[in-house]
Order: C-alpha cells, then structure tokens, then sequence
C-alpha cells in the first residue's frame, strides 16, 4: 500500500522543494522577503517580532504564532504541520508554483504597470474632452506626446519597446474632430444638470468627486471650480503615468482591484505567462504575495472600473485600451516576429542647409608688358560631340507599378507582376533558414485566428504584412496562404514593407482556375474603401 503514495509524496516534495539551492534559484523570494515590510499595529504581552510567509504575502506576529503552536506542541506537532501545509501552502504553490512564478515575475509586474499607462490614458482623453467641451482650458490636461509619455525614462528593455512603439500609435484612432465647444447657455444648462443629474463616465464622476471630497456643496459647483478639478486630476494621472512608464513607482498587482487580473489574463500578452497552464493563479498570487508592498491609488479603482465597462459597452476592439498592444508584444519578439506585426516608422531624414561659398575678391595684379607674338594661323580642331548624361531610372517595383496603375488609370483592380515582384526582393538561402521556424507556427489557424481577434489582422489598423505574403509564396508553404484565406479572409488591406511605406492599399490574393492555380495578388481599388 505504501507504494501508491510514493508519487503523491513525489510531487509534494517537488512542490515544496525548501533547499537552499531551490531559495537561490527563486528570484521570488528576494523580492517579497527583502526590504521593509508594512507592520500592522502590535497589541501583545509577549514580542512585536514577526515573520513574512512567502506563499501567502501575510505577516504575523510572534504572539499569534505562540497561541496557535501552542496545543500542537502539546500532542503532536507533525500532523498539525502538515495540516497547515495541505491548507494553506499546498493550494497556492500547486497552481502557480515557484518556479513559474519566479520564471515570470518581472514581465507580471510589467504587464500591471502597461494596464495602468493604458487605462490612464483612457481617463486623460476623456478629461481633456470633457475640459474642452465647457470652455476650459485644454492645455492644463494636455495629452500631448511632450507632455505624456515623452517624458517617460524607461529603465527595462519591455518598457523602452512600449515607449518606443506607442509614439507611433500615440492617438492614432482618436478624433479630436468629434468634440464640440458649448456656447455659454449650453454650458449653464450643463452645469445644472451636473448638480443634479448623477453624473456617468469617467470624467464626469471623478470631476464630481473630486469636487464633493473638497467639502463642496452641490449647490456650490462653478465651472471655474469645474474646470479646476479636471486640472488637477489630469495632472495627477499624468504624474502617475510618467512615474509607472520610468518605473518610479509603487504599483504592483493592484490587490484592491481584482478586474485588472481578469483583463491582463483576456489578452494576447497571457499567452507569455501561461506556461504550464498556471497563468491566472500566477497572476492571483503575484496580487496576494505583493499586496503588502504595493501603494494604494485610490483613483484608479474608479478608473478601471468605468473605464473597463465604456469601452465593453462601445465593443471596443482592445478592452485593454488602445495603448496596452504596443507595450504586449513579447509572445512575437520572442519569435523574431515584432516588426512583422508592428512596423515601426523611420524617421523622414531632414537635408541639411549647406554654407553658402565665401567669395573672396583678389586684386588683380598689374600686367606685364609683353612683346607682340606673331600671329600665326593654325588649324582649327573639329568640335568634339558634347556628352549627354545617361537619364537615371528609377526602379518602381512590381507591386508599386500595380499600385499606380490602379490610381492613373481608375481601374477597380490592378494585377500585380508576380514574376517581376520575385526579384524586387530576393530571399537568401541565410534569411530562409532563419524565417522557416520563427514563421511555422504563424501560419497556423489558431495564430492567426488569434492574431485577426486580439489584433485586428488584415484591417487598416494593423494590415498583413508584404514580406510575410512573399514569403509563404515563394517558398510553396500553400497551407499557410489557403490557412490566410480561411481565417483573416481573400480581401485584406496589405502594407508594402518592401519598400517601407506606410500607407496600406485594399488587396486580394487569389489561386484558381483563371490565375492556372497560381498564386496572384491584386490591387483592388482602395480609395473607395473606407
């Protein structure tokens, strides 16, 4: 009988493996036992001496210990221990153990401060929109690149690439043109119905709290007061955004807010942390063990909570807000795949003024009298022929050629040259090797199932990629291009990274009959799409 138990009495021991050499291994156990730990109040006869359990982030006090070890030591101290290690310690350790805890610890609390850039950000656009729409001045919440995230000083490789991809997404789908001024009995009417309308959104309720935690009256509200209000929250969330993006900060798991864990683990970015299928717990427990370390922002209880449930409500594409996907790219660099997904722009090169010549005027010396020479005819030579400079040609490849004839000559659909696009841009035998496993599992339904739900595949925002499509077509791998069809469609918008544009055009690909079962992208008339 004994020998069942052997394997149950082998996962404990891998499980709770406590060795000195497992501790070291633990970079977990740093983080959480070293430092100043917050003590709650001691009331007690016997020693404000403590100890930090390492599973479940609490503190007790050496009195506490006393009383509960006190009648296990009397009869028999084993069965009581190992009680509390099936109640307590077993639960925690095997769902998310230390390993992939320590694994991931450092990219868990990255992804808790990218939720909180974003979800601040979301508060801001709305605080600036709401202070332009009752005449306020906008400057005092700006949400400027300069102002915002151009003053982050990251620290982490993860957050100097979020900072880095944000500035070229910064604002991309907002429309300042939808805010509209109210005129001054509008804003009367406005400011009443603030009184005494409860107010909804996120801006609006902070606004009004802000304003009642100053011991204000309802009655008492102005718009000067008003637009005070939104200043100061505007700067503090900005304050809180450059402190998080410089990784000044005490945020941690936001144990006070448990919808944080259910957004970050509904992401793209949980696949990193999902090892082993202990993702959520990982998440659950890094909030539980860090709770004591971590500040409270009251603030941003409200803004998750509202901001999470607008953009739910509006079926917003990124539940996470529009600037988490730059930052939650990890699962493709890790692959060699983030400027597949996420070009970045270069920047336009500015032609330098070059110095005018400095002319500098010489006397002209005074000529020397000289004899008259004898003029003597000589033959005059035959004029050479003046050579004309060769006209420079400029190369347009394929796929632009395509592209401009689609414009010109207003056709609904431009074949592109697919013989001719083969050599625009040749693929090494080097480059092949290096793509082929990095790009396998991107060929997949699954991948680009998840890539067309979470990222938007094929659409203007985030089109498919040209070197990708060249790729799969040149190399033969025809179940990753019919997997395309399937998934993200036979018509998608398409960017020529070939030739680093940064305008997508609307495009097909096509393989049947009329194309001899070859494959054949078209341009198709982009203009009309919207």
């Amino acid at each position: 009988m004994f020998n069942k138990f052997i394997p149950f009495f082998i996962t404990l021991s891998l499980v709770f493996n406590t060795s000195a050499e497992s501790l070291y291994a633990n970079n977990y156990y740093n983080e959480t036992f070293l430092g100043e730990q917050p003590l709650p109040q001691y009331y007690g006869p016997y020693s404000p001496d403590y100890s930090f359990n390492s599973s479940t982030g609490k503190i007790k006090f050496e009195d506490d210990r006393y009383y509960e070890d006190y009648l296990p030591k009397l009869i028999e101290e084993e069965v009581f221990n190992l009680s509390k290690m099936w109640k307590v310690d077993f639960p925690v350790k095997s769902n998310c153990p230390d390993f992939y805890l320590n694994e991931n610890i450092e990219y868990i609390r990255y992804l808790y401060r990218l939720i909180t850039i974003s979800y601040l950000f979301e508060s801001m656009k709305e605080s600036h929109a709401l202070m332009y729409e009752i005449d306020g001045n906008e400057k005092l919440c700006s949400i400027n690149w300069k102002d915002t995230l151009g003053q982050c000083r990251p620290k982490s490789l993860e957050m100097k690439k979020f900072v880095k991809r944000a500035k070229t997404r910064y604002l991309k789908d907002w429309n300042p043109g939808e805010m509209s001024k109210l005129n001054s009995s509008e804003r009367e009417t406005w400011l009443e119905n603030f009184k005494n309308l409860t107010p909804r959104g996120v801006a609006k309720t902070r606004t009004y709290d802000r304003l009642i935690s100053k011991g204000l009256e309802t009655k008492n509200f102005t718009l000067e007061k008003t637009h005070s209000s939104i200043a100061s929250i505007c700067k503090d969330d900005r304050d809180l955004m450059i402190k998080l993006c410089s990784e000044n900060d005490d945020v941690y798991g936001l144990s006070q807010i448990p919808k944080v864990i259910e957004l970050l683990y509904e992401s793209n970015a949980a696949n990193v942390i999902n090892t082993g299928g202990h993702g959520l717990s990982c998440l659950k427990r890094y909030a539980s063990l860090f709770s004591t370390k971590e500040r409270v922002y009251p603030d941003l209880e409200i803004i998750f909570s509202l901001v999470s449930r607008q953009l739910e409500a509006s079926n917003s594409r990124y539940v996470q807000g529009d600037l988490f996907l730059p930052g939650a790219l990890k699962e493709f660099d890790d692959r060699g795949l983030g400027d597949f997904l996420f070009v970045e722009k270069k920047p336009e090169p500015k032609p330098e003024p070059k110095p005018a010549p400095i002319i500098i005027v010489k006397p002209k010396p005074k000529p020397k009298p000289k004899p008259k020479p004898v003029v003597v005819a000589k033959p005059k030579p035959a004029p050479k022929p003046v050579e004309l400079p060769k006209p420079v040609v400029i190369k347009v490849s394929a796929f632009e050629q395509a592209v401009k004839k689609l414009s010109e000559q207003k056709l609904s659909t431009s074949p592109v040259n697919m013989a001719v696009m083969k050599t625009d841009f040749s693929f090494s035998e080097q480059m092949v090797e290096a793509l082929k496993e990095p790009l396998k599992d991107y060929q997949t339904r699954e991948a680009l199932s998840d890539m067309k739900k979470y990222d938007g595949l094929g659409q203007r925002t985030e089109p498919m990629r040209l070197i990708f499509l060249k790729y799969l077509i040149e190399n033969n791998l025809h179940q990753g291009l019919y997997n395309i069809v399937s998934i993200v469609g036979d018509k998608f918008w398409l960017l020529n990274d070939i030739d680093a544009k940064t305008e997508p055009v609307y495009a097909e690909i096509v393989n049947n009959e009329s194309t001899k079962y070859k494959w054949q992208i078209n341009i198709l008339d982009f203009h009309q799409k919207k």
